[in-house]
C-alpha cells in the first residue's frame, strides 16, 4: 500500500497544477486551458461556456482545488438547479476530497442540530451546494450575501441571465437574475465561476448579462442595447466546442475519446385527418387573433403567444390538443357567465418563454403554466359565443385522432423502439409536455409489443429522492423505457442508462 501511494503520488509531482497532486481527477490536455487561465487573475473571474460532455465540472473543480492548495481559497459556494446537487456534492468529495453540505430547506435543521449554540451554520462549514431556487428565496439570499465566500460557483448560468428587453421600458422581473446579480456585486465574493454550455439564447442582451456579471469591465451601454468588448471579455471566457477539441487534439496526436453521436432525425408525414386537424388549429387561431384586434397591446400580444401555444399542443400529441382545447372551452364558458372571471394572470414575458421553451416564472409550475395559456380568451359575448361554436367542431376533429390513427406514435411503437431495444433494451423518450407523457406511457402499457418492458414515467413534480427511486429503477431493469419531460434534460449523466 505505501508503495503504491508513493507510486501515485508521483503521478503529478512534476506539473505546476498542484491541484492536480490533490485529486482523483486526471484531466485532458485542454481541460487545463481554464485552471492556466484563472491562475493569470487575481481575482478568478470566468464564464466557463464548454460543449456539453467537455467536463466543466472537472475544469471547475480544478480551479477551486487549485486555490485551495495555493492558500487563496477555503469557503466555497455552489448554485445550482435543485436536480443538480447531489451531483455536485458527490463530484466534489469523490474528485477533490472536499466535503460539502446540501444545504436546502430539508437538510437545514438537521445541520444545525450537530452545531455549537448561537453558531451561524453558513460560517462554521466550508462548502456547500444550494439549489438556485431556494437560493433565491430572500431570508436565505440574505443569508448568502452576509457570509464571506471565497469561491463562487453558479452552473447552468444561463438560467440567471438577464430576461430579454427589447426596449429600455420594458419591465422584465426574475428573481434568478436578481440573485446573481447582488452575488456577483458583492464585496464578501472573491473568486466567481460561471458554467454553462448554452450561454447565448439568440439575444445579446442575456448573454452579454452573463459576462457583466464577471464584474471586469467586458460589458458597457444600456441594459437592452449593450456592447461586449471582446478584448477584455476573451481572458475570462472559455468556450469549445466538441468539434474544436477533436481538432485540437488530434493535431497533438492525442488520442480522441469522445464517443461518436448516432443522430438521425425521422419526418414523419401526416395522416389527412391530422393535416384536417392542423388546418383546424391555424383556423381557430386566426379567429383568436381577430376576436383580440380591438383589445389592448397586451392582450394582443398574449393572444398571438396563445396561438403558438396550441400548435405546439397540436405537434406534441392529440391528447396535449385536446386537454388545451377542453380548457379553453371551460374557460370560455364561465367567461360568459361572469366576463369578470378567469383572467389568467399571465404575464407576456412568461407566455412567449412557455413557446420558446424558455425559463418560464417561478410563480407557476408545468401544469399551471399551461393551464394560465390555454385560459387566454379576450373578446365579447358575441365572439366569444363563435368561438366556443369553431371549439366544439375542432374538439370533435381532434377526438378523432385516436392512438391508431396517431402516426408518430404509429412509427414510435412499430419502428423506433424496437429498432432501439435490439440495440440495448433501455431506451428514453423526451417529450416537451406532461400530458403527452401520461399519454404515451398509457399506450405502452397497452402494446403487447412491450409486455415484457417495464415503462416508467419522471417529470418536474417528483422531489430528488422519487426521482433517484425511478433512476435506479431504470439501471436495475432488464428492459425499460423511459418517458419524461425536459425536467432531465440538464446535466443528468444518462449515457450509462441506455
Amino acid at each position: 500500500l505505501m508503495l503504491e501511494a508513493f507510486r501515485l503520488s508521483m503521478v503529478s509531482s512534476t506539473t505546476p497544477y498542484r491541484a492536480l497532486q490533490y485529486s482523483r481527477a486526471i484531466p485532458i490536455s485542454y481541460q487545463l486551458v481554464p485552471v492556466t487561465m484563472a491562475l493569470e487573475q487575481e481575482k478568478v473571474r470566468m464564464l466557463i461556456a464548454d460543449d456539453v460532455g467537455l467536463g466543466k465540472t472537472v475544469e471547475a473543480g480544478l480551479i477551486i482545488q487549485e486555490l485551495r492548495v495555493r492558500g487563496l481559497a477555503k469557503k466555497v459556494l455552489v448554485i445550482c438547479p435543485a436536480n443538480l446537487r447531489q451531483q455536485w456534492k458527490e463530484a466534489l468529495d469523490y474528485f477533490f476530497h472536499i466535503e460539502a453540505d446540501i444545504y436546502s430547506r430539508e437538510t437545514r435543521r438537521q445541520l444545525e442540530k450537530n452545531l455549537p449554540a448561537g453558531t451561524n451554520l453558513l460560517e462554521f462549514r466550508d462548502a456547500f451546494v444550494i439549489s438556485v431556487d431556494y437560493a433565491k428565496a430572500s431570508e436565505v439570499k440574505n443569508l448568502l450575501l452576509d457570509t464571506n465566500w471565497d469561491v463562487v460557483v453558479i452552473d447552468e448560468a444561463h438560467q440567471v441571465a438577464k430576461p430579454h428587453q427589447a426596449s429600455a421600458d420594458q419591465s422584465i422581473q426574475m428573481d434568478r437574475w436578481n440573485l446573481a446579480k447582488e452575488l456577483s456585486a458583492s464585496k464578501r465574493i472573491e473568486h466567481l465561476l460561471l458554467l454553462t454550455a448554452t450561454p447565448h439564447n439568440g439575444y445579446t442582451d442575456s448573454f452579454a448579462s452573463l459576462i457583466n456579471l464577471l464584474g471586469v469591465g467586458a460589458v458597457s451601454g444600456p441594459a437592452h442595447d449593450p456592447v461586449i468588448h471582446r478584448d477584455i471579455a476573451k481572458d475570462h471566457l472559455v468556450q469549445r466546442r466538441r468539434g474544436d477539441v477533436e481538432e485540437w487534439l488530434t493535431k497533438g496526436n492525442s488520442e480522441v475519446r469522445f464517443p461518436k453521436r448516432d443522430q438521425s432525425e425521422e419526418v414523419i408525414k401526416p395522416s389527412s385527418d391530422e393535416l384536417g386537424v392542423i388546418k383546424a388549429v391555424t383556423n381557430y387561431g386566426n379567429l383568436i387573433l381577430d376576436n383580440a384586434k380591438e383589445a389592448s397591446t397586451h392582450v394582443r400580444t398574449l393572444a398571438g403567444w396563445t396561438v403558438l401555444h396550441l400548435h405546439k399542443r397540436a405537434l406534441s400529441s392529440p391528447q396535449a390538443l385536446r386537454c388545451s382545447l377542453n380548457n379553453r372551452k371551460d374557460t370560455l364558458e364561465r367567461r360568459l357567465k361572469d366576463l369578470t372571471e378567469d383572467d389568467p394572470g399571465l404575464s407576456v414575458q412568461d407566455a412567449r418563454a412557455n413557446v420558446l421553451d424558455d425559463q418560464v416564472s417561478d410563480l407557476y409550475d408545468e401544469d399551471e403554466i399551461i393551464l394560465r395559456s390555454d385560459k387566454i380568451a379576450p373578446g365579447s359575448p358575441e365572439m366569444i359565443r363563435a368561438e366556443l361554436k369553431a371549439l366544439e367542431n375542432i374538439i370533435a376533429q381532434a377526438n378523432q385522432i385516436t392512438p391508431s390513427k396517431d402516426s408518430k406514435l404509429f412509427n414510435l411503437i412499430k419502428n423506433t423502439l424496437p429498432s432501439l431495444l435490439r440495440n440495448k433494451p433501455k431506451v428514453i423518450i423526451f417529450t416537451k409536455y406532461r400530458d403527452t407523457m401520461h399519454y404515451l406511457e398509457q399506450q405502452l402499457h397497452a402494446n403487447p409489443r412491450f409486455v415484457d418492458a417495464e415503462i416508467l414515467t419522471l417529470d418536474g413534480t417528483l422531489n430528488e429522492k422519487e426521482r433517484g427511486e425511478v433512476f435506479t429503477q431504470f439501471g436495475e431493469a432488464h428492459k425499460a423505457i423511459l418517458v419524461a419531460t425536459d425536467a432531465i434534460s440538464e446535466g443528468i449523466n444518462l449515457q450509462q442508462y441506455a
